[in-house]
């Protein structure tokens, strides 16, 4: 009888270490696949960036947007509500609010990080065992981020090319593309939109012919990068100040030579034509903004 109790103590056991194993598996389990949908997540968010400062030479993030998108793909890739979990942390990391390298120190748990550019960083809690419909209690904080790798360093400066023969004119402006001063789409306060089918203004001219694609790209006369990078609809785009209020900006371009806070010259080669962004082929769309308000270019080339 005693050896019976005994074997029946074992098989108990056994089966209790299975138990307890499977549960140790499974929290792991779940637990690993939380991390990967919470580093989607806060990639989905970081893709949502402020246009305004963008367009005015400075890398932020839109808070609202990014929050909101990270609640989006969160909750469609876990399968989970807001009810389910709660973000304990969203913080964005950006020129509006940082100077590079930032030290970020988590409040709600154990955790920091030197990031050297833009970051988004999300820390949730939340009970695990919902990804597998179960009534046990595991709950756990989380934290993931996702950061750009962006160039900040003001200083890079490459290497100055200014195109021989081209002279300014009685303005002291150069044109922009010496290859050609084809104009295929004039400015235009009511233009109706090639790509978005809608009538909507066009601030600049689009310079464009046959053979055009990666021609250079010159800086209208001199003055400071004030940006550098990518904004929807315009693609690559290098936006000069020239003091005064006078700005130039030179859109879709294929890839640019300059960085934000680069001083450059007139004639300085700053890009080369491409057909990146709203862009039905190779061409550049020049605009001429004084304290922000678009005139026609054409207007400064007499």
């Amino acid at each position: 009888m005693n050896l019976i109790v005994k074997i029946l103590a074992v098989v108990v056991m056994a089966i209790m270490g299975l138990v307890t194993n499977m549960d140790l598996s499974t929290h792991a389990r779940a637990t690993k696949y939380l991390k990967e949908d919470l580093e989607i997540a806060v990639h989905d968010a970081a893709l949502h960036l402020d246009q305004l400062s963008l367009a005015q030479g400075k890398f932020a993030f839109d808070y609202a947007k990014a929050k909101e998108a990270f609640k989006e793909s969160f909750n469609e890739n876990t399968g989970l509500t807001e009810s389910d979990y709660e973000i304990i942390e969203f913080e964005v990391l950006d020129e509006s609010n940082s100077v590079f390298p930032v030290t970020y120190n988590a409040t709600s748990l154990n955790f920091q990080d030197t990031f050297t550019s833009p970051t988004i960083v999300a820390i949730i809690e939340t009970n695990v065992d919902k990804y597998f419909n179960r009534n046990s209690e595991h709950t756990v904080r989380r934290v993931a981020s996702y950061t750009y790798k962006v160039n900040l360093d003001r200083k890079a400066s490459p290497p100055t090319t200014v195109i021989e023969g081209i002279v300014a004119n009685e303005n002291g402006l150069f044109w922009v593309v010496p290859f050609t001063r084809n104009i295929t789409s004039p400015f235009d306060p009511n233009r109706f939109h090639p790509i978005k089918n809608v009538y909507q203004p066009h601030n600049g001219v689009d310079i464009a012919i046959e053979g055009i694609l990666n021609k250079p790209v010159v800086s209208a006369t001199n003055g400071k990068v004030i940006f550098a990078g990518t904004i929807t609809g315009y693609g690559n785009i290098v936006i000069v100040d020239h003091g005064g209020g006078f700005e130039t900006r030179y859109a879709h371009l294929n890839s640019m030579n300059v960085t934000k806070g680069q001083e450059v010259v007139g004639g300085q080669v700053i890009g080369l034509v491409g057909s990146t962004g709203y862009s039905t082929g190779p061409h550049l769309h020049f605009e001429t903004r004084i304290n922000g308000v678009p005139y026609d270019p054409m207007i400064f080339y007499p």
